[in-house]
């Protein structure tokens, strides 16, 4: 048998030749001056032997892919549009303060929260305006405040002011702050700059009406009122006409009137200043003639009350400290308007808060609000029910618990033959007290 050898290296040159031989056979292979054929990839192959049909396959499936790409980016840019960009755009600004959509939303749902009025259906539908006016009276004060009043915040003032708004002593450690922090942001709704922002200008609206009730003057120009406050202008009417007709105020008043103590005061408001008295009528009576009655002053709003009022007198009258809080509130919201009203016509405010935005903000809101608004009343029901049985069981100890007995005072009768003061004989001392047997009227001699 033979054996297999190893080519050498002249073999495998000679193999090798062999096979690009092999590889390159065609038309000219092996001729001198001969060309071999350039070799095709499987790229250019494949593109050259693609009949019509696949073409048009291709084509198709190009045209789709295109079309996709191009609803994806129509979805994108509507999203964009129509969700991601109404967040950041500016609903208030004042000066270079701005409120974006988005923290308007925010305000929205802390003033829904914090406040009855608005959880009604009737209440819902004023809390975007009011939500803005609220935001709008913050930035007024706190970038007008030094300016037009003098009237400032200490970064200590602010900081007694934050933690007392968190419950948190001076002394607390950080740890303490950051955890009553986080708990209030997540009662809130807010960021830590809005809930800061609030802070802020609600101290400075303290610090300004402080300094209202300290220019108060000593005696200002106040109202007498008749007034009958009614549900319906058809009531309010009724009214009118049976004083017209002869009835005395007070009486259609107490059989009318919704006024909690209208069967004392007979519909009668005692003197009070400019802002002291309900909105509905506080121009009127500073304006109205006197003692003629007004015709039927509605409050406005989604559910109005209705109002009868008869000026009695106006006149100078002492202001005391009672009123005062009423005219520094009247001060500062006749301020806010005064300089509100001048920033908008100089241009410093700027407010994008049409109807339909504030439409989807409410719907936004509401919905997102309701299981903390449910979770919230829950808890206020325990809290009230924790407390009711707190008290019952006060009570209920106080009364399982035996009276303190009152020690028993002896009386005695001084023995025979002594006088008051007089030691009694040892026997008269041992003896058993006993109660006098006719009761000694208050005044008289007892002796």
């Amino acid at each position: 048998m033979a054996r297999w050898k190893a080519p050498g290296a002249k073999g495998l040159e000679s193999m090798a030749n062999q096979g690009t031989s092999g590889r390159a056979q065609g038309p000219g292979a092996g001729k001198p001056g001969g060309k071999a054929p350039v070799p095709r990839g499987p790229h250019r192959r494949g593109l050259a032997n693609l009949d019509a049909e696949q073409t048009a396959r291709l084509l198709i499936f190009g045209a789709v892919a295109a079309v996709i790409i191009l609803a994806v980016g129509f979805l994108a840019f509507g999203y964009w549009y129509t969700v991601v960009k109404p967040r950041h755009r500016t609903v208030l600004q004042v000066e270079n303060v701005t409120v974006s959509y988005t923290a308007m939303k925010r305000r929205m749902a802390y003033e829904f929260l914090r406040n009855t009025t608005y959880q009604t259906q009737n209440g819902a539908q004023i809390l975007p305006q009011a939500a803005l006016q609220a935001s709008l009276n913050d930035l007024t004060e706190l970038t007008q405040a030094e300016s037009k009043l003098g009237v400032t915040l200490t970064a200590a003032e602010f900081d007694q002011q934050f933690r007392t708004r968190l419950a948190v002593a001076p002394a607390a450690d950080q740890r303490t702050f950051a955890d009553a922090l986080r708990k209030e942001l997540d009662k809130t709704g807010l960021t830590r700059t809005e809930l800061e922002r609030v802070v802020r200008a609600d101290a400075l609206a303290t610090k300004i009406k402080d300094k209202f009730k300290a220019e108060v003057p000593a005696t200002l120009l106040q109202a007498e009122l008749d007034v009958i406050d009614v549900a319906t202008q058809d009531a309010a009417q009724k009214a009118i006409d049976r004083i017209n007709a002869g009835e005395d105020f007070a009486v259609v008043a107490k059989a009318v009137s919704r006024e909690a103590d209208v069967q004392t005061t007979g519909g009668r408001h005692a003197y009070g200043p400019k802002g002291s008295f309900n909105a509905a009528y506080d121009d009127y009576a500073f304006s109205g003639e006197i003692g003629k009655l007004s015709a039927p002053l509605s409050s406005g709003g989604t559910s109005p009350s209705f109002y009868v009022v008869r000026v009695v007198d106006r006149s100078d009258q002492p202001v005391t400290e009672s009123q005062k809080p009423a005219i520094a509130n009247a001060k500062l919201a006749e301020w806010l308007k005064t300089t509100e009203d001048e920033l908008k016509a100089n241009g410093k405010i700027t407010i994008d808060w049409n109807q339909q935005s504030q439409v989807d903000a409410l719907v936004s809101v509401v919905q997102d609000s309701s299981p903390k608004l449910v979770a919230q009343q829950q808890q206020q029901q325990r809290d009230q029910q924790k407390a009711q049985e707190v008290r019952q069981t006060t009570v209920a100890q106080l009364t399982a618990s035996p009276r303190a007995s009152t020690p028993a005072i002896a009386v005695t009768t001084p023995a025979p033959g002594t006088t008051p003061g007089q030691s009694a004989s040892p026997a008269a001392q041992n003896a058993t007290p006993v109660a006098p047997s006719q009761p000694v009227a208050p005044g008289s001699n007892g002796q």
